[in-house]
């Protein structure tokens, strides 16, 4: 058992007492298979877990204020996963997360690339440079049906991406369904990836451990 692992049991007691039945469950509520892998991996061991997509209309929910856009998101997410799952006639999860992450560079918020053509230029603006980006998460406790929130944001530094990384990235396809266009686990970006601040590789991904922990034992 790894310490991650160890102490994110005891920091999870006061949930995991809660009922002497079988493990508590967590649904995720998203499509993405990046924050689903980051959570599996983190709390596979101790959270029994599913998913479900809440299949939303994202681009109809609109602020300039990244951290405020994300929330807005992740909201609308829940009440659509808490919508179907009610519906399933399946047994509630005991939690139910739901998130939203956007990309910005300049202060202009980016989410995903709606061409190849865009999504090589943000590629582009990241050479020698830098991409901000923030999370924002909603965990319900589906017993109380209390809401909790909270928001991260980390920046990623990257060294030389040169062109022909750029054909190699976005001809693999991936990084068109990523905001901001790129992802940190893609091979080639990975190769130049200089630094992560206020995060680590996961929180770029989409799933700040640290935040998600506190939200949940909340």
């Amino acid at each position: 058992v790894t310490v991650s692992v160890l102490y994110w049991r005891l920091l999870l007691q006061p949930v995991l007492s809660m009922a002497s039945r079988a493990p508590v469950s967590l649904c995720i509520g998203s499509s993405s298979p990046h924050r689903r892998a980051v959570i599996e991996a983190e709390f596979g061991a101790t959270l029994r877990l599913s998913q479900c997509s809440p299949d939303i209309d994202e681009k109809a929910i609109r602020d300039p204020d990244p951290a405020a856009l994300t929330m807005a998101i992740a909201r609308a997410k829940m009440a659509a996963v808490v919508a179907k799952l009610a519906t399933s006639g399946e047994p509630m999860p005991d939690f139910v997360v739901t998130s939203d992450q956007v990309a910005t560079h300049g202060g202009v918020i980016r989410e995903k690339p709606e061409s190849e053509e865009e999504n090589r230029a943000f590629l582009r603006s990241y050479r020698h440079g830098s991409v901000v980006t923030i999370a924002s998460f909603v965990v319900r406790n589906t017993a109380t049906g209390a809401d909790v929130e909270g928001t991260h944001e980390c920046e990623t530094f990257f060294g030389e991406v040169t062109d022909a990384m750029i054909e190699r990235i976005v001809a693999r396809g991936v990084t068109m369904w990523c905001a901001g266009g790129f992802a940190i686990e893609d091979e080639d970006l990975n190769s130049v990836l200089v630094r992560v601040r206020n995060g680590t590789v996961s929180s770029v991904q989409g799933v700040h451990l640290p935040l998600f922990r506190e939200l949940l034992v909340k």
